[in-house]
């Protein structure tokens, strides 16, 4: 799993991709969930507060109970692939791959350390009243 640290400021837009998934992908932003599609991306700006946030890629896996045909095939193997923007433009990119497992499985591409910091260039509410 890698962890990466990523700083910003208040004003910043963060957006995340889902590339590639064999199964679903989703992204937990603190206590957020996202469900994502392969070719999807959401903006995320909106979960982060000031300070340290964690975003967490992850894939789920279906069990090969519930896909049988999966052994027959070449795709017996699980990949992920996503893709972190900020302002527009690609912050990290990250991608993981294994072997099924019988019962399926929750697995995490990234974890993410965000950083927001308030911009000291914007002005406070209680600047703007005096």
């Amino acid at each position: 799993m890698a962890t990466n640290t990523i700083s910003i400021s208040d004003i910043s837009l963060v957006q995340v991709r889902l590339v590639e998934v064999r199964d679903t992908g989703h992204i937990n932003v603190n206590d957020r969930h996202f469900s994502l599609k392969a070719g999807a991306s959401i903006d995320i700006t909106p979960s982060l507060g000031e300070g340290i946030n964690i975003i967490t890629l992850v894939v789920n896996t279906n069990s090969i109970k519930d896909d049988p045909l999966r052994l027959l095939g070449r795709k017996c193997e699980w990949l992920g692939r996503f893709e972190v923007y900020l302002d527009g433009a690609i912050a990290g990119s990250y991608s993981k791959q294994g072997a099924y497992i019988i019962g399926g499985k929750e697995n995490i591409i990234a974890s993410i350390e965000v950083n927001v910091t308030r911009d000291v260039s914007k002005p406070t509410v209680m600047q703007l009243i005096n």
